[in-house]
């Protein structure tokens, strides 16, 4: 019986985290991108891709994640945390184009039963960083859709209190 260790692989994850850290901060793009190629090797694919990613964003290397998403969106095209991901990014870096972009393609991907999260994370977005009438449409479209989901609904009850609509908030309830 051979016994799996799973905390050796963490630790291996660990150790090409802190690689990539520091070629994200000290290194060159093609040295960044070497280093992740390695990793892929040695890792699990998804946690080496999300880390890179997680570490673009933090790092705001815009040209490196325009050309990361294609790919990780390649990959991972059927994984909605990619897509949440992306879209967060760039409705707060303010191009709410591409994030749109992102938004429609992942509800072609991702599996009908996780749309409600999909666009309610979606909704929330637009209200924060995007337009507010599309936020408040898009939470109208889930209630239509997925009237159970009661999480939602009070997230957009509460959007609609703050936006001085109290009538329309109340009549939800």
């Amino acid at each position: 019986m051979i016994l799996y260790n799973f905390r050796k692989d963490d630790e291996k994850l660990n150790v090409w985290k802190a690689l990539l850290n520091l070629e994200a901060r000290y290194g060159t793009k093609e040295s960044l991108f070497s280093t992740f190629e390695d990793a892929l090797k040695y890792n699990d694919k998804k946690k080496t891709y999300y880390h890179l990613l997680e570490l673009l964003i933090d790092a705001e290397k815009t040209e490196e994640i325009e050309s990361f998403s294609q790919r990780i969106l390649k990959h991972f095209k059927y994984e909605k945390d990619v897509h949440l991901i992306l879209c967060t990014y760039y409705m707060k870096a303010g191009k709410t184009k591409e994030a749109r972009n992102i938004y429609s393609r992942c509800l072609q991907c991702v599996p009908q039963k996780e749309y409600p999260d999909v666009m309610g994370k979606f909704a929330y977005l637009e209200h924060e960083h995007g337009d507010i009438e599309r936020s408040l449409s898009l939470y109208e479209e889930i209630l239509v859709k997925y009237p159970k989901r009661k999480d939602i609904k009070s997230i957009y009850i509460q959007i609609l209190k703050s936006q001085g609509q109290e009538e329309r908030a109340n009549s939800l309830l």
